[in-house]
This record gives C-alpha cells, sequence and structure tokens, in this order.
C-alpha cells in the first residue's frame, strides 16, 4: 500500500509479485464492535451480516454527498479493481465503515 499511494506500482506489483511466489499473504485488517458483551467482527467486504447493513450504509454516504457535499477520496484505493467493482463501493465496504453502522 505505501507503495501504491507513491504511485510507484511497478515495485507494489513485484513485491506482491514475491509474497505470492513465497505463499505470503496479507492480513486483512479488522474493525470490532462490543455490543452488551457481544463482540462483532467486521472486515472489508464482510459477507456475514445482513444485506440491510449494506443498504443502510449506501443510504446514509447518499445523504453525506447529497446534503453535506461530502466526496470520497477514490486516491486511497491501492489495489487494481476488478471489472465488477465500483471505487466508492469498495470504499464503503471497509470493515470500521460497517462496524459503525452496525
Amino acid at each position: 500500500n505505501i507503495y501504491v499511494s507513491n504511485g510507484e506500482h511497478e515495485k507494489a506489483n513485484k513485491l506482491r509479485g514475491k509474497m505470492k511466489i513465497h505463499g505470503l499473504k496479507k492480513i486483512p485488517g479488522i474493525s470490532e464492535i462490543d455490543i452488551y458483551g457481544k463482540l462483532h467482527t467486521f472486515y472489508a467486504n464482510n459477507k456475514h451480516h445482513e444485506q440491510s447493513l449494506n443498504d443502510e450504509l449506501f443510504k446514509f454516504a447518499e445523504k453525506l454527498k447529497t446534503e453535506c457535499g461530502y466526496e470520497p477520496d477514490l486516491e486511497c484505493i491501492t489495489r487494481e479493481l476488478n471489472e465488477h467493482e465500483n471505487a466508492e463501493h469498495v470504499l464503503l465496504m471497509h470493515g470500521e465503515k460497517l462496524a459503525l453502522m452496525y
């Protein structure tokens, strides 16, 4: 992520290639929230929660954009998106945002 954020995509790709060769994977970050003694864990693109949580998150983001002028910083994305991904969607689906909406 450091290489990509500095525009050094070639170095980032080289490092990712070395990691793959050696069987190394980046450990995803998590966000946790304790509600009444029960720990809930969230991570980017978490598929283990209700769709309604995603729906509420998208509604809230749209409200921030229309009522407050919020614009997501798409420069924060440090990887190439596949053809089925939307940049704003990727940013919204981070674990800390999901935890806050929960």
